[in-house]
């Protein structure tokens, strides 16, 4: 039987690793928390990615996320205002879209557009890390 974590976290080198993160360890086996996403380009300029989470219980999720288009400042003007971004790339930016649909896929709890709020967001948009959607694909132990 194969190690599952084992295999996962020092087997992927040949796939493009887009985020990986070892913040905890598991205090049982001293294996570390082992989160990898696997990118590919979708023709209208989205993110898509395979996210594997490999929380410290053992179990692996599998998510299938999309990422909104990185807001280019030269393609589309300067502006400090996430509404006006993501209307600028065809989203709807209005606050019940960014409490209802956003926000809950990029971290935030009880969002509620303060400016911190907003800006962060913007920059996550700006980097083109800003969540659109996240799936559950699976789940498994190993």
């Amino acid at each position: 039987m194969i190690d599952f974590k084992k295999f996962f976290c020092a087997s992927v080198a040949a796939l493009t690793i887009v985020s990986t993160s070892a913040a905890a360890n598991d205090t049982a086996s001293g294996d570390p928390l082992c989160i990898r996403a696997y990118a590919s380009e979708a023709l209208d300029g989205e993110r898509t990615a395979t996210v594997y989470e490999h929380p410290v219980s053992g179990i692996t999720v599998v998510f299938r996320v999309v990422y909104f288009r990185k807001y280019d400042e030269e393609a589309y003007g300067h502006t400090n205002s996430i509404y006006d971004a993501l209307e600028r790339l065809d989203y709807d930016g209005s606050f019940r879209n960014r409490r209802d649909n956003i926000a809950p896929f990029n971290g935030f709890t009880d969002y509620s557009g303060t400016a911190e709020e907003n800006t962060k967001m913007l920059a996550l948009l700006k980097s083109g890390s800003l969540i659109k959607r996240k799936t559950y694909i699976h789940a498994y132990y190993g």
